[in-house]
Formats: C-alpha cells, structure tokens, sequence
C-alpha cells in the first residue's frame, strides 16, 4: 500500500542555517517501509550546483545514502521526480524505518510536494 508525505512549507533558510536542511520520514510503528520515490517543485531555480541527498536508516542505523542532482535550468513552478527504479536503485531503500531528504546547498529552492513509500 502507497503512503504519501505533504510537505506545505520551505526548510529553514538563512545565513545561519547552511547545512542539514529538509525534512524527515519516520515510521512511528516500528515497521520498515520501501521508499520509492518523490516529487519536488521548483520555488526559485536549479542550477549545475543544486543537490537533494537522501539518507535511509534502519533500526538507528544509516544504511543507505544518495546525493541526486535534479535538472538543470528549471524555473518556479516545475516539478521533477527522482525514483527508485532510475535514480537510486539500492535494494536498502526496500528496507527503512527513517529517511532524510537534505538539501546540501546553502540556498533552499525546492520543497517537496510528495514522497511515496
């Protein structure tokens, strides 16, 4: 069965806030999930230089991580995907409990719209 997060509003941005910005999915059952993919929108642009890392952890333990590079050159509004079976193929991300989705860059121009797991 597909489960969705909503994310309505931008990481904290800022001077002061440069690293480890984004959200967090947890499984508050204890019951390991497959995270299968998400779909971001575009607030500002993108460039060569934009990230999105995901990290997946089971049972406290990171077990798999990524760093994806989203397209180039898109404008507010646009949406993109990154999936499991394209983008990140680890069969780990069949079996977590916790995933971080982080935006490496100092400059937070996307929010998440929908993580499907």
């Amino acid at each position: 069965m597909a489960n969705s997060f909503y994310g309505n509003s931008f990481p904290q941005t800022g001077a002061a806030v440069t690293v480890n910005k984004g959200y967090k999915l947890t499984e508050q059952s204890g019951t390991h999930f497959s995270f299968d993919g998400m779909t971001l929108v575009v607030a500002g642009s993108t460039d060569s230089n934009s990230r999105v890392k995901l990290t997946g952890y089971a049972d406290n333990t990171e077990t798999v991580s990524v760093e994806l590079t989203p397209p180039a050159g898109l404008g507010p509004g646009s949406n993109f995907s990154f999936t499991r079976s394209s983008d990140f193929n680890n069969a780990l991300w069949q079996n977590v409990d916790v995933v971080e989705i982080t935006f490496p860059d100092a400059d937070v121009t996307m929010i998440m719209i929908l993580a499907t797991r």
